[in-house]
Order: C-alpha cells, then sequence, then structure tokens
C-alpha cells in the first residue's frame, strides 16, 4: 500500500519488497529493492551506486626528477585496465566519475626503489592535481624490493573528475618502480 500515516511523510509498504525501477510490462528488471527488515539491494545490470576499479597487472617505472613532488603514475593501457565499472569510466591511467558527489577511495600500490631506505607516498590525483595533503607512507628497506603502501581517503568530485594514481619520494630524486597497483572508487553520498 501507499500511504501517508504521519505528516510530511509517504509510507510505501509490501510484504515482499519495494521496487523502484524501469516501466518495462509485467516485473520490473533492473531496481532497487527495499525489504520490509530495511535491507535495499540492485538488481540488473547499470544498476547501484556509481563504482569503478582499475588495476596495474605489470610495473610501471616513474621518472622521479625531485624529491617532495608528486607525480602521476601515468602509462597508457594495457598496463592498466578496467575492472568492474557503473556509471564510471575507464581510460588509460585514470576513471571518470559520471555523477558528481562523495567517492570512497581505496588504493595500494607495490612500490620499490634502486636505493635502499627511500620514504615514499602513495595518494590519488583528481584532473592532474593531487587530491589531499594527507597520503599512504612507507620506507623501501632493501633496494629493488618494493614495500606495499595502502592508501584510503573520501573525494568531493564533480561530474566528469578524472582520478589516477600518483607517487612520491621524500627522500631522493631516485625513480620509483610501480610493481602493481589498484584503485577503487565508489559513490558514498552526494555533494
Amino acid at each position: 500500500g501507499i500511504y501517508s500515516q504521519a505528516d510530511t511523510f509517504l509510507d510505501l509498504f509490501a510484504d515482499g519488497a519495494v521496487r523502484i525501477g524501469n516501466s518495462s510490462a509485467g516485473a520490473p528488471t533492473t531496481y532497487v529493492a527495499v525489504e520490509p527488515t530495511g535491507d535495499t539491494y540492485y538488481v540488473g545490470d547499470g544498476s547501484g551506486v556509481p563504482f569503478g576499479n582499475m588495476h596495474l597487472a605489470g610495473d610501471a617505472t616513474v621518472t622521479v626528477s625531485a624529491s617532495e613532488t608528486w607525480y602521476e603514475v601515468n602509462v597508457n593501457t594495457p598496463d592498466f585496465t578496467a575492472g568492474k565499472l557503473n556509471n564510471i569510466t575507464f581510460s588509460d591511467h585514470y576513471i571518470t566519475v559520471a555523477k558528481a558527489g562523495m567517492y570512497s577511495v581505496v588504493a595500494q600500490a607495490a612500490l620499490a626503489t634502486s636505493i635502499a631506505l627511500q620514504e615514499v607516498g602513495l595518494n590519488v590525483m583528481v584532473n592532474g592535481t593531487v587530491a589531499t595533503a594527507d597520503h599512504g607512507h612507507g620506507t623501501v628497506q632493501t633496494a629493488g624490493r618494493s614495500s606495499s603502501i595502502p592508501y584510503t581517503t573520501i573525494l568531493d568530485l564533480a561530474a566528469n573528475d578524472q582520478v589516477s594514481l600518483a607517487v612520491i619520494n621524500h627522500t631522493l630524486a631516485t625513480d620509483i618502480t610501480v610493481e602493481h597497483a589498484q584503485l577503487t572508487i565508489t559513490q558514498v553520498g552526494g555533494t
């Protein structure tokens, strides 16, 4: 049923679930369902909140000409490949959001240098500019052996913003080898 049991509220009731979606004849095929318990889920291709993932399966060398400077991990496909995408597109080394909003960003990279004891960092760029002052940080203990660096943040993104990975060497102007990396982004709210 549809009711207004209290002023300013519209109440929808169903024994199975309230479904909101396309209006095809019969039952909808793409929809969001809210069960009487409050559990919410999505059904059908192209449904759900915007999300996307990309990963670097091989190695990429980032030329570092100055310490304390952020460098975009700018290698082209097929080095970076797309994972699952919904209302997000992938191209070369970045993903582009279609909808403005607040996004949860989870990144990880295995970083190596040819010199031991290099302090390195991982961050994300939005449209080619480092997004936040905070970042994932670690030390490459042994030359040529990678350190896994995680990073998470929340970003306020506009439609068509491009998100990519960035690395820094805090110690010296020594190149960084990105030996694997991934970036996952999910919309968590509006802006």
